[in-house]
């Protein structure tokens, strides 16, 4: 129970980093979603270590930060290590928060461009 609840926390604070920047923000968001949808995959269809799954799922979503870096450095020369950072933090949160959790929660991420807002709302299902 105290590990679920330090999970929760660590989401909302995850995406309530709003001062860093919105792109920041973006690329955090993201790749929790990847991350989360990874670990989840892995935990339907792997038979691996909870670990395993864990480490599998932040790579892949690193890896799609990290190529996404190499475009922008390719686009307009936009490299950045800050963006990477914030693509780990989200692909580990991401891939925790799914291990961690049992198969009656799910996540929803909602962007709306408009407003440049985004938010992420985790539920249960009864």
């Amino acid at each position: 129970m105290r590990l679920r609840n330090g999970l929760f926390a660590l989401l909302f604070l995850t995406t309530s980093l709003f001062s860093v920047g919105f792109d920041k923000t973006q690329h955090m968001q993201v790749s929790m979603a990847l991350g989360y949808a990874g670990a989840t995959l892995l935990d339907e269809y792997g038979s691996d270590s909870k670990t395993k799954k864990i480490l599998y799922a932040t790579g892949v979503s690193f890896a799609v930060g990290l190529g996404k870096e190499f475009y922008d450095q390719y686009d307009y020369g936009g490299f950045s290590e800050k963006d990477l950072v914030a693509d780990l933090t989200g692909a580990v949160s991401g891939a925790v928060l799914s291990s961690y959790l049992d198969k009656k929660y799910f996540l929803i991420i909602e962007r709306k461009k408009e407003r440049k807002s985004a938010k992420i709302i985790l539920g249960r299902k009864f």
